[in-house]
């Protein structure tokens, strides 16, 4: 028999919960219920995306340099996503869509999305190499489990293709996000209260 001890907190319009130390968020976007009625889970993260195009050269791999922010709960993004003081498991998601500019010789070869963690290729992030579609787009989606990180911790996004010619990649179709599912901090824990 295991014994769990919870404590629950209500501050300033949020709802915290303790568990050994470590606030837990719980199941994701689920709804919490109480006797005050249904509350919400508060998204805490960051979505970044591209302005403009991005020429991805053939036969060449190389991280997008991110330059806008969609949404950001906890002032995390920049270049790359930077896991915050605080947080001790994110969930990673990403999405890059690639052009063709209506050349069939250019819908060939591969494409590579791959994440990386502090600069290093690592095995067990996500890495999509697909065929190019014929004759259209090519998207590429790819995301992580709950993943332990450290404050500081730094993930880009890295992209490569051989068609034999360079290749754009969608501005605002092409994005990344992290999501923070548990954090030792109750800020980056909070649970938006409605009244």
């Amino acid at each position: 028999m295991r014994l769990v001890i919870a404590v629950v907190v209500y501050s300033a319009g949020r709802l915290f919960f303790s568990f050994g130390g470590v606030v837990s968020l719980g199941i994701q976007k689920s709804n919490l219920y109480h006797d005050r009625g249904w509350e919400h889970m508060k998204l805490n993260g960051t979505i970044v995306t591209i302005e403009n195009f991005d020429t991805v050269p053939n036969g060449s791999l190389k991280p997008i340099l991110w330059s806008q922010s969609v949404y950001d709960t906890q002032v995390i993004s920049s270049t790359a996503l930077q896991v915050p003081d605080g947080a001790s498991f994110v969930k990673l998601f990403f999405q890059v869509k690639w052009d063709w500019d209506n050349m069939t010789e250019k819908s060939t070869g591969f494409r590579i999305a791959q994440v990386r963690k502090n600069g290093t290729d690592d095995s067990q992030l996500p890495e999509s190499r697909i065929a190019a579609a014929p004759k259209t787009y090519t998207t590429q989606n790819g995301s992580t489990p709950a993943i332990q990180v450290n404050a500081g911790d730094i993930f880009e996004l890295w992209v490569g293709q051989d068609s034999g010619f360079d290749i754009k990649i969608f501005p605002h179709q092409t994005w990344f996000a992290m999501e923070i599912v548990e954090a030792t901090t109750p800020i980056l824990a909070g649970i938006t209260i409605r009244d």
